[in-house]
């Protein structure tokens, strides 16, 4: 198979925050990985997209090497018998290459989510995102690394 433009190879790290309150912990099951791809000639832009649930999509001439991607997936839990109310935010995270090459990262749940844990019943969540391949980065050949904002804080009812 003759590729006319270079592999694109992204690994992504959710990094999350706990903010406001100790009550409530954070912890990252699985990276976010959009696995091996490649933009062939024929257009200068696309997407790669991957559901929270881990399927793979991408527009314009945007191919899949192989079926390695997953989405991120972490758990929020407690220590307090009591339910405690838990407001989540994703934010728009930006990657990087060795080169200092960029793109951004745009989650599929990039709103306020809210949650409801106690002791014994933590919360799994799943995150998956679009990449946006544009005229300029097309040709960002490597592996891109960085972290996205995710934001839990304890809130009241």
């Amino acid at each position: 198979m003759k590729l006319s433009k270079p592999l694109l190879f992204v690994l992504l790290f959710l990094v999350g925050a706990v903010a406001q309150s100790q009550k409530i912990h954070i912890a990252v099951e699985q990276n976010l990985f959009f696995g091996d791809f490649y933009l062939s000639s024929g257009t200068d832009s696309g997407t790669v997209s991957l559901s929270n649930n881990g399927e793979w999509s991408s527009t314009g001439n945007i191919h899949q090497l192989l079926s390695n991607q997953q989405p991120a997936i972490f758990n929020i839990s407690t220590k307090s018998k009591t339910p405690v109310n838990v407001r989540v935010e994703v934010m728009t995270g930006t990657f990087i290459n060795a080169k200092g090459n960029t793109i951004s990262l745009h989650p599929e749940d990039s709103g306020i989510q809210f949650y409801k844990v106690k002791r014994g019943f933590p919360e799994t969540i799943s995150i998956g995102g679009t990449l946006r391949i544009t005229p300029k980065n097309k040709n960002y050949q490597g592996n891109y690394k960085g972290s996205i904002s995710i934001t839990a804080t304890v809130y009241s009812e």
